[in-house]
């Protein structure tokens, strides 16, 4: 692995054991609140970098939208709900309260489930946003912003066919055979790579994270038209979903926008590249995590009310 991507998978990937020693700290901490019957009290009492803690919150705080921080150090004000079900998606696992975002993200969602369903792609399986007021979630390093949203590959033929059980635990289905480290033939459709470019050409998608073998499927398969496929960007991974981010709002000046993407395709020497770096057995040294960055200043705020 390059020096570039051990930084990178440094800010952006989970550390288990991490998260394992924030979540009991954050699980103490919302026992004694509950006990006490207190509010959330200030931000400095909290140890706010906990996922355990921001579960706590059950509703947004009320208030225009505003977006603070970095997609993996951050919060949100003014977060709405996805819709639960709409034209062409489906929200799953409903019971995580996961389904928050900025009103931007709400739109796109619900603009892919109309073209989905226009275009008969199949009904999508949208999962994990954001919790209600952002910051921290486990299982995942990201989606602290309500810009973040993982959309499954498996497209269904309706409604009717997920049951309110499988809907509640849904068995995601890699699309990837990683000992090949190629796309499942038997499982891809033109509608995926058509899904793929929809989401990607999306005014505000600041990038996909793809599995490399699907960026290379995607590649072989976009056609003439293939602008859109510098936002698709390979990363570890991401084998059964899209996870897609958008680019910062106008109306959050705290909000911490990524580099952009090259202009370029990828499908050269960046995606082969890939390739041999998914395929190399994972390393048996493991380093350190340390401690978790603090949450910025104006986070503060969606804590404590």
């Amino acid at each position: 692995m390059t020096q570039g991507r051990l930084q990178s998978l440094g800010r952006l990937a989970p550390k288990p054991a991490t998260w394992q020693a924030w979540a009991r700290t954050g699980m103490a901490i919302a026992a004694a609140v509950a006990i006490a019957g207190l509010s959330p009290a200030p931000a400095a009492a909290q140890a706010p970098n906990s996922d355990a803690f921001w579960a706590t919150f059950t509703q947004p705080v009320a208030g225009a939208p505003q977006v603070i921080g970095g997609y993996s150090n951050g919060c949100l004000f003014g977060a709405q709900p996805i819709p639960l079900e709409g034209p062409g998606h489906v929200v799953i696992r409903t019971q995580r309260n996961r389904y928050w975002g900025h009103p931007r993200l709400v739109a796109f969602v619900e603009w892919l489930g109309q073209q989905a369903a226009q275009e008969q792609l199949g009904l999508l399986m949208v999962a994990d946003a954001a919790q209600p007021r952002g910051g921290p979630i486990s299982g995942h390093a990201s989606h602290e912003l309500g810009l973040d949203i993982d959309i499954w590959l498996q497209l269904l033929p309706s409604r009717a066919a997920l049951s309110e059980a499988a809907r509640a635990e849904p068995q995601e289905v890699s699309f990837v055979d990683e000992a090949a480290g190629q796309v499942r033939q038997d499982l891809w459709t033109p509608a995926h790579t058509r899904l793929y470019q929809l989401a990607a050409s999306y005014p505000g998608v600041a990038r996909i994270f793809a599995h490399p073998a699907i960026k290379a499927q995607l590649c072989r398969t976009a056609g003439p038209d293939r602008a859109w496929l510098a936002r698709v960007r390979p990363w570890y991974g991401h084998t059964g979903h899209m996870h897609v981010r958008l680019d910062c709002p106008d109306d959050s000046p705290a909000c911490q926008n990524q580099t952009p993407v090259a202009a370029d395709d990828g499908c050269g020497a960046e995606v082969a590249s890939w390739l041999v770096e998914v395929a190399r057995p994972p390393s048996p040294v493991v380093a350190a995590a340390g401690p978790p960055p603090p949450l910025p200043a104006g986070c503060a705020g969606v804590m404590g009310r």
